[in-house]
């Protein structure tokens, strides 16, 4: 992709369930690579899972504030390499 890129909105809405809970490896790696991206979505769930959110911004490197990271309870890995 070339140009900017801003993620907006819920990033769990993509995910098909209405709790605040997320799946092992539910997003993992979703943005990695995207160098475009200059906004990452929110990301509010307050209970991860195993690996959710692992690499999920690796190489973004346009990104110049990490999202707001609300989370109460954590599993193994939940943030392992997330940028």
């Amino acid at each position: 992709m070339t140009g900017k890129i801003a993620a907006s909105g819920n990033c769990n809405a993509l995910l098909n369930y209405t709790t605040d809970t997320n799946t092992d490896h539910c997003l993992f790696w979703l943005f990695s690579g995207c160098e475009s991206l200059t906004e990452a979505p929110g990301l509010p769930a307050t209970t991860l899972a195993t690996n959710c959110y692992a690499a999920m911004f690796k190489g973004c490197t346009s990104l110049s504030e990490a999202p707001e990271l609300p989370a109460t309870t954590m599993s193994n890995f939940c943030y392992e390499a997330m940028f």
